[in-house]
């Protein structure tokens, strides 16, 4: 039987950290409800085909119903976000609804705080929250990795903190908890921050590919398919997955932890013929 098998969740809301977070809780076995209707998920992840997969990917687990079921269907958590329409239809739902369900409420920002206005995006987080320092070119500027990682560290954290609600018996369950996307992903950098105020050495950019972080953090488009398909940094087992041992012992394709010790003149690292960024 699955874990959480028996409870029902009913999902408001089209961003991409919500729907993992209710991907998330459909993965476990809850029943995960949510509004009916065509969704343009055209301009998620890569965009286009691609995006769409994704928004395919992130809907896994869930039932499409009519908004006027989403009333009148048992509920035990509803969860609303990331634009203030979609927490305030949430919040209204969990605050008619015959169970009186507790709200989860993820936003971009606080809602008290000094950025609560602020339009939210993964870049815009990836810029705040200090990771898109330490990526790219020594002598270039900072190059912010691709993908949605802001906010899927976001549905996870929604996810942990509502999953922690739902194991207190029903009398004394929160009725309301709230997390932001900027705050989430804020522990992409607090590793780094404490090492910088313990050594006061302060994160430097080496070269893309060339130290452990400046990888690239998700699949970016190459010429020849998606690269890195196993792990960021490691282009040996991608080799193994593409058939193509050779590339293994060239000296411009080390681990990650061999090529720190390497010389730039070793061109170990992706060159722009090597990689075709979108």
């Amino acid at each position: 039987m699955a874990p959480l098998a028996g409870v029902t969740v009913v999902e408001i809301g089209a961003d991409v950290g919500l729907r993992y977070c209710g991907r998330l809780f459909g993965a476990l076995g809850a029943q995960v409800l949510r509004p009916a209707g065509p969704r343009d998920d055209r301009r998620l992840g890569y965009a286009g085909a691609a995006g769409t997969a994704y928004g395919r990917w992130l809907d896994e687990h869930k039932i499409a119903q009519a908004p006027a079921d989403l009333l009148t269907a048992p509920c035990d958590l509803v969860i609303g976000g990331q634009d203030r329409a979609s927490v305030a239809e949430a919040e209204w739902l969990a605050t008619e609804h015959r169970d009186r369900p507790p709200l989860l409420a993820l936003n971009w920002f606080a809602p008290d705080r000094p950025y609560r206005d602020w339009i939210g995006t993964d870049e815009v987080m990836a810029a705040l929250n200090g990771v898109a320092f330490p990526f790219g070119e020594a002598a270039g500027p900072p190059t912010l990795a691709q993908g949605h990682a802001p906010q899927i560290t976001a549905g996870l954290t929604a996810f942990n903190a509502a999953l922690g609600a739902l194991l207190a018996p029903a009398g004394q369950r929160p009725a309301r908890i709230d997390v932001n996307v900027y705050e989430a992903s804020l522990t992409f950098c607090e590793t780094g921050a404490l090492t910088a105020r313990a050594t006061g050495v302060a994160a430097a950019r080496l070269g893309v590919n060339r130290y452990v972080p400046t990888y690239p953090c998700s699949p970016y488009r190459s010429a020849d398919g998606w690269s890195p398909r196993d792990r960021p940094g490691k282009p040996q087992p991608n080799c193994r997955q593409r058939a193509s041992p050779p590339h293994r012992s060239r000296p411009r394709m080390p681990s990650a932890t061999t090529r720190n010790s390497m010389p730039p003149a070793s061109g170990a690292r992706w060159t722009a013929p090597s990689w075709a960024f979108t």
